[in-house]
């Protein structure tokens, strides 16, 4: 024989695996369904590093939200350690974008044959860095050294 007590008992039961399904589908239903959701977390970073090419080298680590995750530039990267950190930034406008000439008061051309050059996950991409999109994950470098076709 079911007692009332037993039904209050079952209830309870049923309404608390509800309950766990609830948030356990919240919590692991929030990621992209084609990226795992720790994956996503975690790749939602990029990393900024500034080679002043004399053995001082400064670090960023940006991470990548909303819109900003597929809208953001390499330049705009660059940008945003500078609002950071209170230095400027020098460039001239091409027809082909941004072409990066100081960085905190160390310009092109202050040493013969050296330049700011940049590169995504240590290989030059064919853009301007203004429109060059970074990716989770990337790592970008703006490099002062030594450019032999100059």
């Amino acid at each position: 024989m079911v007692t009332k007590t037993d039904k209050l008992l079952l209830v309870a039961g049923v309404v608390v695996v509800a309950l766990v399904a609830f948030i356990l589908g919240v919590y692991y239903g929030s990621g992209s369904p084609e990226v795992p959701v720790g994956v996503a977390r975690a790749n939602s970073t990029v990393h900024l590093m500034i080679d002043y090419g004399n053995g001082t080298v400064s670090s960023y680590h940006f991470t990548l939200k909303g819109a900003n995750a597929t809208n953001t530039s390499a330049y705009a990267l660059l940008v945003a350690a500078s609002r950071e950190d209170g230095f400027k930034i020098e460039q001239e406008k091409y027809d082909f974008g941004f072409l990066v000439t100081g960085i905190n008061g160390v310009h092109g051309g202050d040493k013969p044959k050296h330049y700011w050059l940049y590169w995504v996950n240590a290989e030059s991409p064919d853009k301007a860095s203004n429109v060059y999109l970074v990716s989770p994950g990337d790592v970008v470098e703006f490099k002062y050294g030594y450019v032999s076709w100059s």
